[in-house]
């Protein structure tokens, strides 16, 4: 008994970790990093979490994620890149390092049922502040252009966890039974939504929310049903752009950027990204198989100055696949698509959290074909700890077959052993 109090402490302190690193994930990366090092120094130090960290280790399905890692660092041998570079690659990277042991911290439904309502309340903050800043009420960051969805991170990433939200609530919302929470989740998708489609600018996010609306209607309804909501979603979706001026302004700036590409007018939004992934696509086509090395991609960029008007330094191409492709060539995208795959065909085995990995890695695979978004802290943060999230609840699952074939071995015998028959009477 003295002993499962302790336990139960830490098992509490470690919930709250969890549910913490959710929360700042998208609000503070200052309190995520922190809290990150506390559960990491939580799992290692502790009996309990440190062998379920060893015996998760010997699982395959967590591999893919410390493979793609372990590639990354075997391409510094072969780089051109400096020391420097090489380690702020290592360190954007490293988060795939972190994967198990997130999954030992939610290894408990109540934990992972709390997070998600603590990226909830992020969100519902978040999207508070956007709309004050559409209004004009605060702006945040001072500067003449007001981007409301530029709140704690840009509105790129804030679009994106904007997206995944609404479809989040809106899977709830269907799945669910008691009334008085579905309608709750149903006022919250409604309330993203509008965040995605009438306040927030960023163009993949509205990509994002039509497939994860689409992936909804097939998730949650039978065939027909299915059918009729696509049909549906798209009719809607054509009105949605016609009543939404940021929405339409947004794609008209598209068009508009395409149009003047064309006539060899390149200093664009999207004339500059088109030149980013030609330079990392020519990178690539020069060593296919094995990339020219880990953080390649600056170095050649900063020696070679291929989009001499773009006046940032560049890390990245703006998109992941020609950044690991540029880097670590076929195997390194071979091992991308690899632990994409895996968490893909796990979250078949799930039952609460099945929703949130496939909605999740498909979200993430889009965004990754403009924006890189493994690369970024934000992003891959996200992945990795939802992730975790949900192969939480499948090694959890795993954890109580095995305690349940233990228990079933070690059974006393259901009779009483020859030399100790009580004397009853007949």
């Amino acid at each position: 008994m003295n002993m499962a109090r302790p336990k139960a402490k830490m098992d509490a302190v470690l919930s709250v970790f969890m549910m913490a690193l959710i929360f700042f994930i998208p609000v503070s990366s200052s309190l995520k990093t922190v809290f990150t090092v506390l559960i990491l120094t939580t799992v290692l130090s502790f009996k309990n979490y440190r062998q379920a960290f060893i015996s998760l280790l010997k699982s395959p399905w967590i591999w893919p994620s410390l493979a793609l890692f372990i590639f990354i660092l075997i391409a510094c041998s072969w780089t051109p890149a400096s020391f420097s570079q090489q380690l702020t690659a290592i360190n954007k990277y490293s988060k795939l390092l972190l994967f198990p042991i997130f999954i030992v911290g939610f290894m408990n439904a109540r934990t992972r049922h709390w997070s998600m309502w603590a990226f909830i309340l992020a969100m519902l903050l978040t999207g508070t502040i956007a709309l004050l800043q559409k209004y004009h009420f605060v702006n945040l960051h001072g500067d003449g252009f007001i981007d409301p969805g530029h709140v704690f991170h840009s509105h790129i990433m804030t679009g994106f966890l904007m997206a995944f939200a609404s479809y989040y609530c809106a899977a709830m919302f269907f799945k669910l039974e008691k009334k008085q929470v579905r309608w709750v989740y149903l006022m919250l998708a409604l309330f993203f939504s509008y965040q995605v489609l009438f306040v927030n600018i960023g163009r993949s996010a509205y990509v994002i929310y039509f497939v994860l609306m689409l992936l909804l209607c097939v998730q949650c309804f039978s065939m027909k049903q299915a059918i009729i909501g696509v049909l549906a979603s798209i009719s809607l979706f054509a009105f949605i752009y016609m009543a939404s001026p940021v929405m339409r302004g947004s794609v008209k700036k598209l068009i508009h950027d395409y149009q003047n590409y064309q006539q060899n007018k390149l200093n664009t939004s999207l004339g500059f990204r088109i030149q980013f992934h030609q330079y990392a696509k020519a990178l690539f086509l020069a060593s296919p198989l094995r990339g020219h090395g880990t953080a390649s991609f600056t170095f050649f960029y900063d020696r070679d100055n291929p989009v001499p008007n773009w006046w940032k330094k560049l890390l990245e191409p703006h998109s992941e696949y020609l950044l690991i492709a540029a880097q670590q060539g076929v195997i390194g995208l071979t091992l991308l698509f690899l632990f994409f795959c895996s968490l893909l065909w796990n979250a078949r085995k799930l039952v609460e959290t099945k929703i949130i990995l496939s909605g999740l890695v498909i979200a993430f695979a889009i965004g990754c074909l403009s924006d890189s978004l493994l690369f970024y802290g934000g992003p891959g943060y996200f992945l990795i700890a939802l992730g975790a999230l949900c192969y939480g609840e499948f090694f959890e699952s795993l954890k109580k077959q095995v305690s349940e074939v233990a228990n079933t071995c070690y059974k006393a015998p259901a009779h009483p052993h020859p030399h100790h028959v009580e004397n009853n009477p007949v």
